[in-house]
């Protein structure tokens, strides 16, 4: 059965080759493996994410439909999260929206439920309404409270965003309201909050008039025509017309209409700046025709369509989000009949947008939405499947807020065992270079990048035997990166001086020998005098040496045990402590530590 919503009604060393990703294509972001927060959650329909519990990180929140549940998943950190409902025994709960209605400083939801509910006889219950509210318990305890909206009979909430749209200071909610049959009675309504909505006082306002819409499934609110308030984007599915509503800034009744274009099947739209020229543009997706269109606003009524996707199966929810934070909004999309979560990259510039696949398997997935779900500062992923009766989250594995994962390209291949690589420019052109070193092939050699993909290799030592390790720091404070290397077999600690040259000369200092298995060197400011010094590790022997740059120049280096842990392997440099000094941490391999 298709629900309603659809319905057609580490960088790895030991390897041989040398591989760098190019920065230009990026390719999938590195999304972890798929992370229930709910199953068995009969006919999961929609999903909203924002800090409900005033912690200041997202949670989420998720309506089952034939369950008739409202539930949410606070996050606590580390991967934790702990469970409540909200709501039970409701009819048809089919969407969701976040937002602070009383004013009391806490996130409240507001519910819309689809199906025609029989009222029977009156006191009505408030889980009855077609459209209602549940009070956060965050101040005050208890358990969430139920209040009403409208208890409309007629039709089905379909959509629900909330904005303060009679510019008042508090949040009103707009509805795309579905009646089915003749659609006499589908209709964009506007609920005015009157500071009070616990009292049940709500204003409606007509946007549309009754019948002029049909099957109004998708909802935005934007400043469309910059005036200052809150406008409405609407698709409507039967006349495939994506439309914008003009608020006059009071949320009168009959908002005038403006045409953005037709796309047949219209089903979900968002609103955002996507081109980042300061106006609105619309996105809108349609499940029948498998489409993803964005349109550009260029002013005086004027839009121009751009086609994102014409083969994304059942794509019936879109969500604009910064998902590479790379400053600008991409797409997320829900793709029911594909069973499969994508996002779209914004190209910035004119161009494609490459689709990337977050997760496939997801039954009839009908709704996604991002937000830092791990507390690691990159935006995760969270999505429900109709179908499949869950809610599920995946973790952005994005490094650094920058990285993004793409396809390997060699710069050389046929290395002597390549076992370190470290990145610096080298020689002074703005361009990151590459210094690798060879274990089998006894020698550091560097990767001058070129751009456009070339790099020109030149050698910085050979005869090194046993080369294991590599680094790169001023070391004699000249402005030039020098490139520093242990060597396993020949026990030596050596640094190369950088001449500066657009193609370096290498002039070898050494800072120790007989450094029985020399195997990793790290460099910092440990005295804090101004110059770089290093601690080394030796696995044969074990020892950890720091070497202190006594004359700043690299050419005198005073030496200082600092333990013995037998298999010494690798070292880490951090202020662990906090304490505005350099730290260090080393692991042992036979020492077990």
């Amino acid at each position: 059965m298709l629900p309603r919503r659809i319905a057609t009604s580490l960088f790895p060393l030991f390897l041989l080759p040398l591989l760098v990703a190019p920065v230009v294509e990026a390719r999938e972001l590195p999304f972890g493996p798929a992370t229930n927060l709910r199953t068995a959650f009969d006919g999961a329909s929609a999903v909203a994410v924002g800090d409900l519990n005033a912690d200041g990180f997202a949670d989420v929140v998720a309506c089952a439909e034939l369950a008739g549940t409202c539930a949410v998943s606070y996050q606590l950190g580390g991967g934790g999260w702990t469970h409540a409902i909200v709501a039970s025994g409701l009819d048809s709960p089919y969407a969701v929206a976040i937002g602070d209605l009383d004013g009391d400083g806490d996130a409240d939801l507001v519910i819309g439920q689809y199906a025609n509910i029989p009222l029977g006889t009156p006191p009505y219950r408030a889980e009855d309404a077609e459209l209602l509210w549940a009070r956060n318990p965050k101040h005050g305890g208890g358990g969430w409270q139920l209040f009403p909206i409208t208890y409309f009979v007629y039709t089905g909430t379909r959509e629900i965003v909330l904005g303060d749209f009679d510019g008042d200071g508090d949040l009103d909610v707009a509805v795309t309201l579905v009646g089915g049959g003749s659609g006499g009675w589908d209709q964009i309504e506007v609920f005015l909050n009157d500071g009070t909505p616990e009292d049940g006082g709500w204003e409606s306002r007509y946007v549309s008039s009754l019948g002029a819409v049909r099957e109004p499934w998708g909802l935005a609110a934007a400043d469309v025509d910059g005036d200052g308030d809150l406008d409405l984007v609407a698709a409507n599915r039967i006349d495939g017309k994506v439309r914008w509503y003009e608020n006059d800034g009071l949320a009168s009744h009959n908002w005038p209409v403006h045409v953005i274009a037709t796309l047949d099947g219209a089903t979900a739209v968002a609103a955002g700046d996507l081109n980042g020229d300061g106006r609105v543009d619309v996105v809108a997706t349609s499940a029948s025709a498998n489409r993803v269109v964005w349109y550009e606003q260029r002013g005086g009524a004027t839009w121009t369509a751009h086609t994102v996707s014409t083969a994304t199966a059942g794509a019936c929810s879109v969500y604009l989000h910064d998902l590479d934070l790379d400053g600008d909004l991409d797409l997320l999309v829900a793709a029911a009949w594909a069973n499969a979560v994508y996002w779209f990259e914004n190209p910035r510039l004119p161009g494609s947008w490459n689709r990337r696949t977050i997760a496939t398997g997801m039954t009839e997935v009908v709704a996604a939405a991002a937000a830092d779900l791990d507390r690691d500062g990159d935006p995760d992923v969270v999505a429900v499947a109709w179908e499949g009766d869950r809610v599920t989250w995946w973790e952005n594995r994005l490094i650094h807020r920058s990285f993004l994962a793409s396809a390997p390209v060699d710069i050389r291949t046929g290395l002597g065992d390549p076992r370190a690589i470290a990145a610096g420019d080298l020689n002074g052109d703005g361009r990151l270079d590459i210094v690798e070193a060879e274990w089998d092939g006894d020698r550091i050699v560097s990767y001058l990048n070129a751009g456009d993909g070339l790099w020109w290799q030149s050698t910085v030592a050979t005869g090194f035997g046993g080369a294991r390790h590599v680094a790169v720091a001023d070391l004699n404070g000249d402005g030039h990166l020098d490139v520093i290397g242990a060597a396993v077999d020949d026990d030596v600690i050596r640094w190369w001086e950088n001449d500066g040259g657009v193609l370096p000369s290498w002039t070898p200092h050494t800072v120790v020998t007989g450094f029985d298995g020399a195997h990793r060197v790290a460099v910092a400011d440990f005295d804090r005098d101004g110059d770089l010094d290093l601690v080394a590790l030796a696995f044969n022997s074990g020892r950890i040496d720091l070497f202190t740059n006594t004359n700043g120049l690299g050419t005198a280096w005073s030496r200082k045990l600092m333990a013995i842990l037998p298999g010494a392997f690798d070292v880490v440099v951090a202020d662990f402590n906090r304490d505005g000094r350099p730290d260090f941490a080393v692991s042992a391999y036979t020492a077990s530590t």
